[in-house]
Parts: C-alpha cells; sequence; structure tokens
C-alpha cells in the first residue's frame, strides 16, 4: 500500500512537472513575441499624405483617407484593449472575454481571459510572428485547454494579422508591399505577404471609405477544420490618436448554408506609438 502510494505521488508530481514546464514555455513564447511586436519598426516611415496613394484607384484612396487624418505620423505600433463575448463552438453559448492586443507590422500578439463559468476561466494567447502562429490556452493557469501551431495554424494566424490591419492601415499602404484592386462590384481586394505567407482579402466599403465588411480565407480548427469563409463585419467607429479605426465588430465563419458568428468585440482604446 505504502508502495502504491509513493507511485501515485511521484506520477502526480511528474504529470504537474510536465504541466509546469509546458506553461513556462508558453510565457517565454508569449514573452518573445511580445517583445518582436512591440519593437517593429513603422511599416512605412514619415507621415500619411493623400499623395500616398494618389495612384490608387478611387475606392483605394477614399479607405485611406478615411482612416488616417493628414499629416498622421506612422506609428509603430499599437496596442488594443477590448472586451466582448466568444463561442468556441457552434451548438454552444457566449462567454465574455477581455483581452489586450499588441499590433505591428511584425504581427500580433492577442492575450486574453475567458469566463465560461464562475470558476472556470481559461487564458492564454493567440499570436502571429517570425516564427508562425500559435493558439495556446489554459484552465487553473496550468492545464493545457487548446493548443494549435504549424502550417495551418501560422496561415490562418497570417490572415488574422493582416485583416486586423484595419486598426494599423499604414501598414496596407502600397508602400508598405500592399496591392490593391477593384472588383466590378466596386469592393476593393488587397494582397500582401506578411513572414513569407500570403495574404489577400476583400473589403466593402461605405461611401465614406469606412470598411463595412471584410471577407478572406483561413484555416478553422475542430472538426471542421480547413480553409473557410472569414467574415469581419464593423457596426462601428471611433477616432485614436488621427485614426479611425472599427471599435465594435462582429466575427463568423461562412459556409453556403450558414453563418455562424463566433467573436463580437469592441475596442475600448488604442494607444498607438
Amino acid at each position: 500500500m505504502f508502495i502504491a502510494l509513493i507511485i501515485t505521488l511521484a506520477i502526480v508530481a511528474a504529470v504537474a512537472a510536465g504541466f509546469a514546464v509546458g506553461r513556462s514555455a508558453h510565457d517565454n513564447l508569449v514573452a518573445r513575441v511580445r517583445k518582436q511586436t512591440a519593437e517593429a519598426q513603422p511599416p512605412v516611415e514619415g507621415r500619411y499624405s493623400a499623395d500616398l496613394v494618389h495612384d490608387q484607384p478611387g475606392e483605394v484612396q477614399r479607405f485611406f483617407n478615411h482612416a488616417i487624418a493628414p499629416d498622421t505620423p506612422f506609428a509603430s505600433a499599437v496596442t488594443l484593449e477590448m472586451e466582448g463575448q466568444f463561442r468556441p463552438k457552434p451548438e454552444g453559448g457566449f462567454a465574455p472575454f477581455t483581452a489586450t492586443e499588441i499590433l505591428s507590422n511584425e504581427g500580433f500578439l492577442w492575450e486574453a481571459s475567458v469566463a465560461f463559468a464562475p470558476n472556470r476561466t481559461v487564458e492564454g494567447a493567440d499570436g502571429f510572428g517570425a516564427q508562425g502562429g500559435f493558439t495556446r490556452f489554459y484552465l487553473f493557469r496550468y492545464l493545457p485547454k487548446v493548443s494549435a501551431s504549424g502550417p495551418e495554424a501560422s496561415q490562418s494566424a497570417a490572415a488574422r494579422a493582416v485583416g486586423e490591419f484595419l486598426w494599423f492601415p499604414h501598414a496596407l499602404l502600397p508602400q508598405a508591399g500592399t496591392a490593391w484592386s477593384v472588383k466590378p462590384d466596386g469592393r476593393i481586394t488587397f494582397y500582401r505577404e506578411i513572414h513569407g505567407w500570403p495574404v489577400s482579402g476583400t473589403l466593402t466599403l461605405e461611401p465614406s471609405g469606412a470598411v463595412r465588411e471584410l471577407v478572406m480565407a483561413r484555416h478553422r480548427g475542430g472538426p471542421d477544420k480547413g480553409l473557410h469563409t472569414f467574415v469581419v463585419t464593423v457596426e462601428e467607429y471611433g477616432a485614436f490618436a488621427r485614426y479611425t479605426v472599427p471599435i465594435r465588430v462582429r466575427a463568423s465563419w461562412h459556409s453556403p448554408r450558414i453563418r455562424e458568428d463566433f467573436f463580437i468585440a469592441t475596442i475600448k482604446s488604442a494607444d498607438y506609438r
């Protein structure tokens, strides 16, 4: 009996040590991505002028002239504080979350806490940078709940990074390496690479140049894993440091039959630096 107890305790200690090592590796990765993202150089040097897009189609000019006020100095990064609701499974309900995100030309780091129940809060991070993309979330700090990395996670994260340049719009300027075109229906499309990952998307604009909808292809995990249509609907705009950016958005996965909303967020602050 005593020997069995010793063996059981040894197994428990080994499992606990494994969880601690895994969490330490996660914390180190997050610190590295946070540093890379926060210390990035601006995607374009100088200040904004409409002359930067004078050779682009009128729709593209309207997008940039709405998003960035004249003579705005180009930031090297932005930190977003947000809150909202998240639904990881289509058959489940929404859970409230709070999050902080750092976004720059190098990628992003989204650190969030999701309260699925009073005593069941999951916390962790999504990120993308030179090392690729990752998702890691934990229950009670050490118990892994979600973990993803590799090519599919990196494609999805790269698409997210470029899509979220709606909050960092000068990273979408032609001078930052973005190619723009206009569809016959008036929507505008962009193509940009980030750390070797090609990303394209389509924007539907309001007459003012504000984005009403972003559509792009992203890999999705879970039972429906694979490349899916990802849609972000912008419901409200706000101004921070001479950038006019979305402050309320709704994200969804689309298929020919359904629209599956899974993410609703309100931006509380945007700190450009």
